[in-house]
């Protein structure tokens, strides 16, 4: 047996990758594990944190965003994460401009991923909310967009759970990324 895991043999080294892929646990299992295990969160479920992001996490911080609620986001943000969100509130409130905070959906949330960073799970969660593209100015003006001009923003969130949270259903963002695109229009065709 000793000769075998030590062969350098191509044939051995083909079944040990097929024996590697087909048993070995994956990454995402790893993590799920240590939370569980690890003193994090031992009831956790992946479907009770998708729905808790769903359902609380994500309006609560993204609208706090979007009002440049600075105090909410330093509640539930990483430092890095309140950093670069704060600034664009910071930049915002300097031009005296205000994002309009209405967000219509939260849809498609998925748990996409898990990693460890600096042995800590993160587990990252991708997302689409429906939101308003329009910012207006300190009068009230449309500076930019539109108030009927409705964009499906899509993001990606990496969630750690902070030192203080009692479970990681209170897992803090830790930085993101998104993309958006115009909701299609729809054109009503005539017979």
């Amino acid at each position: 047996a000793e000769r075998i895991e030590t062969s350098d043999s191509r044939v051995v080294e083909f079944f040990r990758g097929v024996w590697d892929r087909v048993f070995a646990e994956t990454e995402m299992a790893q993590v799920v594990r240590e939370i569980r295990e690890g003193g994090y969160d031992e009831a956790f479920r992946v479907s009770d944190f998708v729905r808790e992001m769903e359902k609380e996490v994500i309006p609560e911080v993204l609208g706090a965003y979007l009002r440049g609620d600075a105090d909410v986001l330093r509640a539930r943000c990483t430092e890095d994460a309140f950093a670069t969100l704060n600034a664009s509130i910071i930049e915002r409130n300097a031009n005296q401009l205000e994002m309009d905070h209405n967000i219509l959906d939260v849809d498609n949330v998925e748990l996409t991923g898990a990693r460890f960073l600096e042995d800590s799970p993160v587990l990252i969660v991708s997302f689409s909310a429906q939101q308003i593209n329009c910012i207006r100015d300190r009068d009230g003006g449309v500076i930019e967009g539109a108030e009927d001009d409705i964009r499906a923003v899509y993001y990606l969130w990496a969630m750690i759970q902070e030192p203080e949270a009692e479970d990681f259903e209170d897992a803090a963002p830790t930085g993101g990324a998104m993309h958006e695109e115009p909701e299609p229009e729809t054109e009503a065709s005539t017979p």
